[in-house]
């Protein structure tokens, strides 16, 4: 048992290390290709990059397919037409192998419960438009009120 134990920690202690590997390797990556070292990539500093044989390579070890660049610099811009140095690294490491297709998997789940509840949220508007819902006399909620007596006569 213990031995298990010894291997599990070494199986886990190893493949915390390749992933640090590779989060170090992809911030190297990104301080090459920004240019203006603002820590921050333009799309024009990133395409720059990829036009290199090595650059390409290197994605491709890293299973980040160089085809879908456009695609992940979208998807990571902050909106401000630039990626920041860990937004990179986060979302090319979430790119990689396994994790892909668990994200993928995630956000089948979550668009399926979204849909229901939004199917649920049609039929009510249907409903209340075709007037199917029960309706109180106008009045009713203050009539149910109870009435506090007054004092003054």
């Amino acid at each position: 048992m213990a031995m298990a134990s010894q291997d599990l920690e070494m199986t886990v202690h190893e493949k915390m290390k390749q992933k640090q590997e590779c989060a170090d390797s992809l911030r190297g990556f990104f301080h090459v290709a920004d240019v203006s070292g603002d820590d921050r990539l333009t799309w024009e500093e990133f395409e720059g990059i990829l036009q290199s044989p090595q650059i390409q390579a290197f994605l491709n070890t890293l299973e980040l397919d160089v085809a879908e660049s456009k695609r992940l610099f979208d998807l990571l811009d902050d909106g401000g037409g630039n990626v920041h140095v860990e937004d990179f690294v986060q979302g090319a490491m979430r790119l990689k192998g396994q994790a892909r297709s668990l994200d993928v998997i995630t956000i089948m789940r979550d668009c399926s419960g979204i849909l229901r509840r939004l199917d649920r949220l049609c039929q009510s508007v249907n409903a209340l438009h075709a007037g199917e819902c029960v309706q109180m006399p106008v009045g009713a909620v203050s009539q149910a009120a109870p009435r506090a007596k007054s004092s003054v006569r």
